[in-house]
């Protein structure tokens, strides 16, 4: 809702002050463009979406009747958690071109009473989610120009800084998440200014791939 009501705001600012348009610069998130104020509405008013789904693995699109649960969106796109015909858990789908096509059905249907969006994704970094998943205590040692940053946004609602193990050259920080792909890209992409302390199997993939970059140069 607040974030609903941030955008309204903001385009109504931007409506009124024309000449600024080319000076206020935002992220680009397509996926929000054909699919998400459905989306919205049918969350809103209960009631099972049609869709048309074709997965970037997936040789064929597939269409089936879906209970959408929650939105979130991750790394500039739009994705929903949703119940799909014959499965047995909610699944992720994305709104971008994956999504081929979207209607509202007049099947209402009833959110499941113990669930909570927040908390279903309170143990995950990104949308990657799912029992393979455990969550465990990961610690990582950030370098001492960065730790602002991480001050300032957390990586994750866990995150807390251990003052007693960091210096002047560094800071550590500990997480209680599971260690998904998306965790990982995120370790990644912060390069030699991250390095992860615990697990020592999280710390040894993270190594791999690290290899496995090393030997493409």
């Amino acid at each position: 809702r607040d974030w609903l009501l941030e955008a309204l705001s903001m385009n109504n600012m931007l409506n009124e002050t024309k000449d600024m348009r080319d000076r206020i610069l935002f992220e680009k998130i397509p996926s929000s463009q054909k699919w998400l104020l459905l989306i919205v509405n049918a969350i809103r008013e209960g009631k099972a979406i049609e869709m048309t789904y074709q997965s970037f693995w997936s040789e064929e699109p597939s269409t089936f009747r879906a209970n959408p649960y929650c939105l979130k969106i991750f790394k500039q796109r739009w994705y929903m958690l949703a119940k799909s015909e014959g499965k047995d858990e909610p699944r992720i789908y994305s709104l971008d071109e994956r999504m081929l096509n979207v209607v509202q059905t007049q099947q209402s249907y009833t959110l499941p009473a113990k669930f909570n969006a927040e908390k279903f994704f309170a143990d995950y970094f990104g949308i990657i989610v799912g029992t393979d998943y455990e969550p465990t205590d990961v610690k990582i040692r950030v370098a001492k120009d960065q730790e602002k940053y991480f001050d300032t946004l957390p990586l994750h609602d866990s995150q807390r800084k251990m003052e007693a193990e960091s210096n002047e050259e560094y800071a550590v920080y500990q997480y209680h998440l599971a260690t998904t792909y998306d965790f990982k890209q995120e370790i990644l992409s912060r390069g030699p200014a991250v390095t992860v302390l615990s697990p020592e199997y999280f710390r040894q993939e993270v190594l791999e791939d690290i290899k496995k970059m090393i030997s493409n140069y």
